[in-house]
């Protein structure tokens, strides 16, 4: 049976009823939070100062008060903001390179026809999944649905535009997948372009950074996430001696995006402005280092790791 809801003013009784402090003043605060922020949103970032933090009724631990939540829920939506702008970067200067790439070895018209392309598979729990089947599916929605007049011009032509026109018009996972069906010498010369060690690493990277983008679009957490496709790292940027910090954490993709930025712009101003923030609040380190869901444990102490280039 579904809960029912609660009001705003039910919902502040619940949590100081689970221990949450409130300082003087702070209860129209914590009122406009949550109507803002969405209790449920929210809970994601409180949890993590429960007893157990997967049990609700454990309780807040001692001597926690909204100031502490409203701290780190304000420091990790400014946190998804900067990497956005640094994922919205890397996105144009991926389409433009492979669009380049693609037709200096193809027709520009020619992306979607499967012979251009190579027949790729992948495990799935639902099977083994033909990527340049799912490629051009993905490619005709991403067509039909374009709202530039060049691309619909061309389709009620019955043809295909230029591909440095369509590349536009398709998501970043249909562009992604691209990638990975793409012929040897595309996927060569964008990886080399991009100052990374082979097409497999490449690929691997551009899917994972593709996914925590569509995470970060739709809102999602940074602090403590867990990355469902976790990527690649050079072993030069790899500076902590504990290397789990790099396997399925934020801070693995946060590593690997900065790096990429540092290379498109020839400048270590974007990443040296996001490490600024992140250093703002040292104790928070742990939650991209450590994220919860993957090790299972307790917020843990706070903890230095040198920055790539440092």
């Amino acid at each position: 049976m579904t809960k029912p809801a609660l009001s705003i003013a039910d919902q502040i009784l619940l949590l100081e009823a689970r221990g949450l402090r409130l300082a003087h003043g702070e209860r129209d605060s914590l009122s406009r939070f949550l109507l803002d922020a969405n209790y449920f949103r929210a809970s994601g970032y409180w949890r993590l100062f429960l007893n157990d933090p997967m049990s609700p009724q454990s309780g807040f631990r001692s001597g926690i008060s909204f100031s502490d939540i409203q701290a780190i829920y304000n420091w990790d939506n400014e946190l998804r903001h900067q990497l956005l702008r640094g994922l919205a970067d890397y996105e144009v200067v991926f389409r433009a390179r492979f669009a380049h790439y693609f037709s200096l070895r193809f027709e520009p018209e020619s992306f979607t026809s499967p012979d251009v392309h190579r027949e790729v598979f992948r495990d799935t729990h639902r099977g083994l999944l033909n990527l340049r089947s799912e490629l051009l599916n993905s490619l005709r929605r991403d067509l039909k649905r374009a709202s530039e007049p060049s691309v619909a011009s061309a389709l009620d032509e019955g043809k295909a535009p230029p591909i440095w026109i369509a590349i536009e018009s398709l998501s970043m996972g249909t562009v992604s997948r691209m990638y990975e069906v793409a012929n040897a010498d595309i996927r060569y010369e964008l990886s080399r372009s991009l100052s990374l060690p082979n097409p497999d690493f490449a690929e691997s990277l551009f899917r994972s950074l593709t996914i925590f983008r569509n995470h970060l679009a739709h809102h999602g957490r940074v602090w403590h996430h867990t990355p469902e496709f976790p990527p690649p790292v050079l072993r030069k940027l790899k500076t902590s001696s504990d290397n789990s910090i790099y396997e399925r954490t934020p801070w693995a993709v946060i590593v690997g995006l900065s790096h990429q930025i540092n290379v498109i712009s020839g400048s270590e101003a974007w990443s040296a402005q996001l490490f600024k923030h992140i250093d703002s609040i040292p104790k928070y380190l742990t939650g991209l280092t450590h994220p919860l869901n993957k090790f299972n444990r307790h917020v843990g102490p706070s903890e230095t790791v040198a920055h790539h280039g440092d």
